[in-house]
């Protein structure tokens, strides 16, 4: 996610991570890939080795995607999360339900088409769906819509959201009761995270082969935390111990640097290519955790050419549509299918056609739609909050708001 303005504190500003910034956009297109691969063999594309590892290589970036959100909050706001009050926590929280629901409630709308007939037959049950899809819930429950899961029902990659809703109302009291109460030093913190992903690699092998387990660790927030904690102990690590990030290397170190994440690139895909050897339960929510903590360490310091071409102007803004691109491909790779585009032009024109029309809706979206809902929502928000908890007169509020 983008650095909040939100968590910004003036007088302690930090280096804003552009090659983070510019990797989400990246992730977002190995997600559009995932699903188009999908809607290829649904349409009859012949399934092979090479389409699962580029399938596994994509599904790995919803643990980046999971631990970049702990840890940009967390890098953005520790010191101001550190001894929350009632007036930051309910603007943090404001702030998390105008970046995600305005786009979310677009894709719900756009897909709500395809399940009417669902909803008319069973309208109790339907309908029920249809709410725990409006509030975010429906990675938290395991039932289905008609012959579907309900997780995946209606904008399928809106799951993801569901789970980061979990995440964002524990964040402040993690940050508080390690920094404050524990005083965890970053080593406590990092060991936390690795115990916790030990925990949850270990139950996940246990009980694999299980159907429920399979989507439990897929999709239940509680056993994707990991996840989430883990990019939060890495950002409270870093900041613990002085580490300088976002600062660009040059000459000879640019060239160290741009070894260095190459080759951690070349682990993530190989950590990737391998979980085909992992059962379901492993592979989908603890496999790549570590890979991805050390890709998202080393494109945060900024070191090489990868990191520098990340942070590019063109990449700044891309990264800036990720939600929209990441939450409205998925309508149009599913029109692509229903229309019979896979069968009349191919993949190869498909994704080419679809890639274009998402991007360009997602442009529109972002622009028309995603900022100025989120504007409003924050003006709400703070217009209520400012109205019931009025600010002490000797104190100053810890967090602004920008556009």
């Amino acid at each position: 996610m983008e650095l909040d303005p939100t968590l910004a504190e003036p007088p302690l500003r930090r280096p804003r991570l552009r090659a983070i910034q510019g990797s989400r956009f990246v992730v977002g297109m190995a997600l559009f890939v995932v699903h188009l691969l999908f809607y290829a063999m649904v349409a009859g594309m012949h399934r092979t080795t090479t389409v699962d590892d580029v399938i596994q290589l994509g599904r790995s970036g919803v643990t980046y995607f999971f631990a970049l959100s702990g840890f940009v909050l967390t890098y953005a706001g520790a010191r101001t999360l550190r001894e929350p009050n009632g007036r930051m926590l309910l603007r943090f929280w404001a702030a998390r339900v105008s970046s995600l629901w305005p786009i979310h409630l677009i894709g719900l709308g756009v897909m709500l088409p395809v399940y009417a007939r669902e909803i008319g037959r069973r309208p109790l049950a339907g309908i029920s769906a249809l709410f725990a899809h409006g509030v975010l819930l429906q990675a938290w429950v395991p039932f289905h819509v008609g012959t579907g899961l309900l997780t995946l029902a209606f904008n399928t990659p809106s799951w993801s959201l569901s789970a980061l809703i979990g995440f964002y109302l524990v964040l402040p009291g993690i940050i508080w009761f390690g920094a404050t109460v524990v005083r965890a030093s970053p080593r406590v913190w990092l060991g936390a995270a690795v115990v916790l992903w030990g925990a949850t690699f270990t139950a996940a092998w246990a009980f694999h082969g299980d159907a429920a387990a399979d989507w439990a660790f897929h999709y239940f927030p509680l056993l994707r935390f990991s996840e989430f904690f883990g990019g939060t102990a890495l950002a409270m690590a870093l900041a613990g111990s002085g580490a300088v990030l976002a600062a660009r290397g040059h000459g000879a170190r640019r060239g160290v640097g741009t070894a260095v994440e190459l080759g951690v690139l070349a682990v993530w895909v190989a950590t990737a290519l391998t979980a085909s050897e992992a059962p379901a339960s492993v592979r989908f929510a603890t496999w790549s955790l570590p890979t991805m903590l050390l890709v998202i360490w080393t494109l945060a310091r900024e070191r090489g050419m990868v990191s520098r071409a990340l942070a590019s102007r063109p990449m700044q803004a891309l990264g800036e549509l990720t939600l929209c691109f990441s939450m409205l491909h998925f309508p149009i790779v599913y029109a692509s299918w229903y229309l019979g585009l896979f069968d009349d032009i191919g993949l190869l024109d498909t994704g080419i056609v679809a890639f274009s029309l998402a991007l360009a809706v997602s442009i529109v979206a972002h622009r028309w739609i995603e900022l100025p809902a989120r504007r409003a929502i924050r003006r709400r928000a703070d217009a209520w909050i400012d109205a019931h908890l009025p600010l002490p007169a000797a104190s100053d509020d810890a967090i602004t708001h920008a556009a």
